[in-house]
């Protein structure tokens, strides 16, 4: 996936990338290797600090995506993955037009993980899915495709492009407990309730035999900036 992003996006290495929304910026920070520097930023401060990429050029920032903490068109692409839910949809995508230089891609990524593995991480997260009335309310935004219809009405970005591509990712136990961790169910739960979760997810991972493999079915938009 992350040349294929990089051909989307038509990154370089002098590209500024910025990953919205981004937890520990496993979609993001995929693409740090070709581009001058990656801006993970996420309006939790501690999911920022499980990022999964070990390159120096990826930098977090913990700001809302409604109110981005960066100057005006400072930023070559924006990728938001599993994350536009979360956001003010409107409100987002006028911010991103703000620091969006013109022509440049802003890209939404929707990633349908698959597979055993996978099924047995959702059952042992699944007694939290439905915790907290702000994970409620983010799946109807969600279902509702408030994101496209927010593009769609801007007057600063083009027509969506779509593109579905299935690919995997090899993860080590750390970094899906990252992954995990950024679930908007899970990543509501603090204390004892986020100790009782991740000791299931451990569970799951305890008995799982020979490479982490965690298959996915990827669905990429883009629109370029006006």
């Amino acid at each position: 996936m992350p040349s294929l992003l990089a051909h989307i996006l038509n990154l370089t290495s002098s590209s500024t990338v910025l990953d919205i929304g981004s937890g520990p910026s496993q979609v993001g920070a995929s693409v740090a290797s070709v581009v001058r520097m990656v801006v993970a930023i996420d309006v939790s401060a501690a999911m920022l600090t499980g990022l999964t990429n070990e390159s120096a050029n990826v930098y977090p920032l913990a700001s809302r995506a409604e109110k981005l903490a960066v100057r005006n068109e400072c930023a070559d692409a924006a990728i938001v993955a599993n994350a536009f839910h979360w956001f003010d949809a409107d409100l987002a995508v006028a911010e991103f037009a703000r620091v969006l230089r013109r022509s440049a891609v802003l890209a939404v990524v929707w990633y349908r993980p698959q597979g055993h593995l996978y099924d047995q991480l959702v059952e042992a997260a699944s007694p939290w899915r439905d915790i907290t009335p702000q994970v409620t309310a983010s799946s109807e935004r969600f279902l509702h495709n408030e994101w496209q219809a927010a593009i769609d009405q801007s007057p600063h970005f083009g027509t969506i492009r779509d593109r579905r591509i299935t690919t995997e990712a090899v993860m080590s136990r750390d970094q899906i407990r990252g992954w995990v961790q950024s679930w908007s169910h899970i990543s509501m739960l603090e204390g004892d309730q986020l100790g009782a979760a991740m000791k299931s997810v451990d569970a799951v991972l305890k008995e799982a035999d020979g490479s982490l493999v965690i298959p996915h079915t990827l669905d990429l938009h883009w629109s370029a900036r006006r």
